[in-house]
């Protein structure tokens, strides 16, 4: 299994900054449900069921939270 870290900014970012790590599942978990109704809305659900993979959604939340592999 892989692992996913990056900053949570959770005041002010030059400030206050800590480093979280999530696995692909926590990942799925917390963003599955939000990402997959978006890319039906945009593409339609055929499309997305036949195209798109867990691994879609992951690489696309590392983009949305500036993340990086991590071990």
């Amino acid at each position: 299994m892989k692992y996913y870290s990056y900053n949570d900014y959770e005041t002010d970012p030059i400030i206050d900054s800590t480093v979280r790590t999530l696995s692909e599942k926590e990942i799925i978990l917390e963003y599955w449900d939000y990402w997959y109704d978006g890319m039906c809305k945009k593409f339609g659900k055929e499309l997305v069921d036949k195209n798109y993979t867990y691994q879609d959604c992951i690489d696309d939340w590392c983009v949305v939270n500036w993340a990086w592999e991590s071990n």
